[in-house]
């Protein structure tokens, strides 16, 4: 494309122009940035590609040296500074640094800053979007060849094979991306008829970047892999010269790690200060530690501390329904492969668990609807005696659950719905508790915690799961 011509422009004319070429040249920019423009489209990562950007370095950073910073004002001359910097900073990832060249793992990035911002971010309609998808996963064989072209090693520094390795590890986290846009897809195809058009070419296309990731990936682990020699770090002086153009600052790093240890220190000793003072509201009588029980005045304050944090957690935790807690629980559940939802095999016996003998514990999920955050339940199996049935102590927990979840969960594949698991009054989705039947929910869940010795041992039995 031809240069446009900017000369005896105002500043913030040719700063429009210089953006509108930068964009151009690098879609992923685009995007991030906000500029929709580019969104089907991928970066040209050849050798042809890295010529051009060269020479548009070039060519700005002769216009933007030319205008005398005397004569602009003070926002003009920042403005001016800080595309200059940038213009150096990505001179520098073209010319030495050059990681398209010995770090596969820069090639995942890539794919997953073409996709992911586009899934992630409600900026037009879901066709619009799936539409840019679907653009970017039919461009992925030809950004993959160019992969394959580059990943050859950089003026002696070799393939680094943990990079290698770890790219192999995640490389498959894009065709799941190819994947949630499809489902995205089908899931609004029903009340949507621009999806329903666009969903075709996704499906075609998602199938096309899946051939291709598969191809690179065979790539990567015969013909890369093998050959990957290097260690992946860059050395002192490589270092420095990237940490100065990523903060754009001209601190050394044993500058930046010295203010670090100082700003480390000073938040340290605040810490220390409000959890000394806040001691007697929240713990009252309780002993605090000392130097003298604790063995050093450093053990003394970190317990401080950490007593504080832990009464702070606990106090999330009943306000929130042991959020903290089941959060920790959750990873340790689903690396056990005990977490189920409604789209899987184990529907039938998650709906119909009452009948079975299998007793419950839930576990709250973090899930984004169309518009808002919501919880939905992810069920965790505990193994108990065969033939076993619930108690009217499990069937009531379950009953105070549901009072606690403030229902707002889509009715969706893979998302497992409240009223398959409680019987009671369905509500429409989306649909939310009105004020009165969450006050009245909750005054429910009070007299529920109460009372008898059965739900203080229920209470009792579900924190041992918990644990």
């Amino acid at each position: 494309m031809p240069a446009a011509s900017t000369s005896g422009r105002p500043l913030h004319e040719r700063v429009a122009v210089f953006f509108d070429e930068l964009f151009r040249l690098d879609p992923l920019r685009a995007t991030a940035t906000g500029d929709h423009r580019f969104d089907a489209e991928w970066p040209d990562m050849s050798e042809d590609g890295r010529r051009a950007r060269l020479a548009f370095i070039d060519r700005w950073e002769a216009e933007f040296a030319a205008v005398a910073p005397e004569g602009l004002s003070a926002d003009d001359r920042a403005e001016r500074e800080v595309l200059l910097a940038e213009l150096a900073a990505m001179r520098f990832a073209d010319t030495d640094l050059r990681e398209d060249r010995w770090d596969p793992l820069s090639w995942v990035y890539i794919l997953g800053m073409g996709i992911f911002p586009i899934l992630a971010r409600e900026f037009a309609p879901l066709h619009a979007r799936l539409a840019s998808v679907a653009g970017r996963l039919e461009g992925i064989p030809r950004l993959l060849a160019a992969a394959q072209e580059q990943l050859q090693g950089h003026d002696g520094r070799p393939v680094s094979k943990f990079h290698t390795e770890t790219a192999l590890k995640q490389l498959s986290g894009i065709a799941d991306l190819a994947d949630e846009a499809v489902n995205a897809g089908v899931e609004a195809e029903s009340a949507d008829a621009d999806v329903r058009f666009v969903l075709p070419r996704l499906r075609v296309a998602a199938a096309t970047a899946k051939g291709a990731l598969d191809q690179f990936e065979v790539h990567l682990r015969e013909v890369v892999l093998p050959g990957a020699e290097g260690e992946g770090r860059l050395g002192r002086a490589l270092f420095q010269t990237k940490m100065r153009h990523t903060l754009k600052s001209d601190l050394s790093p044993a500058e930046i790690l010295e203010r670090a240890n100082r700003e480390y220190v000073a938040v340290r000793r605040e810490m220390i200060r409000l959890a000394r003072e806040a001691w007697p509201r929240f713990l009252g009588d309780r002993p605090r530690p000392t130097a003298a029980s604790a063995g050093i005045q450093e053990a003394a304050d970190s317990e401080t501390v950490r007593v504080q944090l832990a009464d702070l957690l606990r106090a999330q935790g009943r306000r929130f329904g042991w959020r903290p807690a089941i959060h920790r629980m959750e990873p340790a559940t689903r690396s056990r492969n005990r977490c189920r939802t409604s789209s899987d095999s184990s529907r039938s016996e998650a709906n119909n668990s009452h009948r079975s003998s299998w007793s419950a514990s839930r576990l709250r999920k973090r899930v984004v609807g169309s518009n808002s955050r919501c919880w939905c339940r992810v069920r965790a199996r505990v193994p108990q005696e065969a033939g076993r049935r619930l108690s009217w102590w499990d069937h009531r927990l379950r009953w105070r659950w549901y009072c606690w979840c403030y229902r707002k969960t889509p009715r969706r594949p893979g998302f497992l719905s409240v009223s398959r698991l409680w019987p009671t009054r369905p509500h429409p989705p989306g649909a939310c508790l009105s004020r009165d039947r969450k006050r009245m929910a909750w005054r429910k869940r009070l007299r529920y915690r109460k009372g008898t010795a059965q739900l203080r041992r229920s209470r009792e039995k579900i924190l041992s799961l918990r644990r």
